[in-house]
């Protein structure tokens, strides 16, 4: 994953972006919400939602099925900080 910061806000994404790079270290220090970086179709998608499950950071489409929870094995890959910050309704799909 990448940590970006913009306007004051720690942003992550799978994807390398031309954005102002920061380590994990400082991202995790952050103590508001962060932005994770999604790329899904903009008309058939929520703008913004907050991950509840770690399995919402993987998807690629939103469709009916999402109200039926997987058993995706990435979100075991997910940092220990990471997964507070879903538990504290502090992370968010952008």
């Amino acid at each position: 994953m990448f940590y970006y910061k913009l306007n004051n806000k720690t942003l992550i994404s799978r994807h390398l972006l031309e954005l102002e790079k920061i380590s994990e270290d400082y991202a995790k220090k952050d103590s508001g919400t962060i932005y994770f970086l999604n790329r899904l179709e903009p008309l058939k998608s929520r703008r913004t939602y907050c991950i509840s499950d770690p399995d919402l950071l993987w998807i690629t489409e939103e469709k009916l099925s999402l109200l039926l929870r997987s058993q995706c094995n990435d979100s075991n890959d997910l940092p220990v900080w990471m997964s507070d910050k879903i538990k504290q309704n502090k992370l968010a799909s952008v």
